[in-house]
């Protein structure tokens, strides 16, 4: 075990005394599976004393891990704190930068030398939270914790992501706090000194983000090509897509309805294409990342919902049409006629309404650009409210 110094600056004022070291740079949250964050307890933004009882650095007992632990003194058994403890007693404060939403388990490594020493509380953002509160379990061993008094495991709800600030009080003078360990995972259970301690400061990009169509996005076009920058070290992508969050939030490779493959471009056609108007649609890609234990790196779940409108796009084009979905050609120059065998008839020119016989025929126009429009068949006629580089029909 490494051996640092301490520094204890004591600052008088009107709010109370404040001991500790203020680390400008928040402890970061771990983006695999099992959200953790991973704290000694030494290594505090802020420490508050309160009520007559300070936090200090002890290292009585072997057992601990990191530099020493932290104990609420002095240790004269003056009685328990169970309500309005945030304005009472001593508090440790942490800031953490956290990558995940809702439900956090809150575990701490501690040791009570009695049953008068053997519970604290912990909050969030300076909140007394009932779920998390007089949390206890401990015995004259260092050992895990994740209980409360009031018979549930601690817990607390983080919404949104970003930085908070963990809060951890003193509930009986004389217990020695560890370590902290928080996890979203409900079957993560720590052993032995736990998992090694976060690192503070922003961590690599490891998940795909910076999705297009931007994550809520509205009035998408019904044809596009959906697009991300891949995480940090990714060399391949597994893309889910589907019209559920669940079930694309749930979705494995196994899933032949929403997994969509593994590809190597940071890009994807959905097969649907062109789709639904008015539709929300849901995505994820997971990140296989060469040689990283932590491979595939699960996303995020984005979504999109297209637009009202028919949107066309530049290629060159093929005229066919079924029973729901009929397919048009036009062209930059509007006053170019299709060479097809089918007739497309009414007002071609102005594009005011558009009406066609026959179906499955193909047509191969000489001209720059042409846009592929479609239009289910109750809809087959409408007026222009665009024309450019791609035309958009509003029916």
């Amino acid at each position: 075990m490494c051996k640092k110094v301490i520094y204890l600056i004591t600052f008088v004022g009107v709010l109370g005394l404040v001991i500790g070291v203020a680390n400008a740079v928040p402890f970061q949250q771990d983006f695999g599976p099992d959200g953790i964050v991973s704290i000694e307890a030494e290594n505090y933004d802020a420490n508050v004393p309160q009520g007559g009882d300070t936090w200090e650095l002890v290292g009585p007992t072997g057992g601990f891990t990191g530099t020493a632990g932290m104990q609420a003194l002095p240790n004269d058994d003056a009685g328990t704190r169970k309500t309005n403890y945030a304005a009472r007693c001593p508090r440790l404060d942490y800031q953490i930068n956290f990558v995940r939403t809702g439900t956090h388990y809150v575990w701490v490594r501690g040791y009570g030398a009695s049953g008068n020493d053997d519970s604290c509380h912990v909050g969030l953002d300076g909140r007394e939270i009932n779920t998390c509160d007089n949390m206890s379990g401990w015995t004259n061993n260092y050992t895990w914790s994740n209980n409360t008094l009031d018979g549930q495991r601690g817990t607390f709800e983080v919404t949104p992501a970003g930085i908070h600030t963990l809060n951890i009080w003193m509930r009986e003078d004389g217990f020695i706090i560890d370590k902290i360990v928080l996890t979203t995972n409900v079957d993560f259970t720590p052993t032995g000194d736990g998992p090694p301690e976060s690192v503070r400061g922003q961590p690599a990009q490891v998940q795909a983000y910076n999705p297009k169509p931007a994550y809520l996005a509205t009035d998408v076009p019904d044809v596009l090509t959906l697009s991300w920058t891949p995480g940090e070290n990714a060399v391949q992508h597994d893309v889910y897509f589907g019209t559920d969050f669940n079930d694309v939030n749930n979705a494995t490779v196994s899933t032949a309805s929403i997994y969509r493959g593994r590809q190597d471009s940071n890009s994807f056609l959905p097969a649907e294409v062109p789709l639904e108007m008015k539709r929300t649609y849901y995505w994820r890609i997971d990140e296989i990342r060469s040689g990283q234990p932590d491979s595939p790196v699960k996303g995020k779940v984005w979504s999109f919902t297209t637009g009202d409108f028919i949107t066309g796009y530049s290629t060159l084009g093929r005229m066919d049409g079924d029973t729901s979905v009929i397919r048009i050609v036009a062209f930059q120059n509007l006053m170019e006629m299709v060479q097809a065998r089918q007739s497309v008839t009414s007002c071609l020119r102005l594009l005011s309404r558009i009406s066609f016989t026959a179906a499955g025929n193909r047509c191969r126009l000489n001209m720059q650009t042409t846009v592929l429009l479609t239009i289910p068949r109750s809809s087959v006629s409408g007026r222009i409210h665009k024309i450019g580089p791609e035309v958009t029909l509003r029916c």
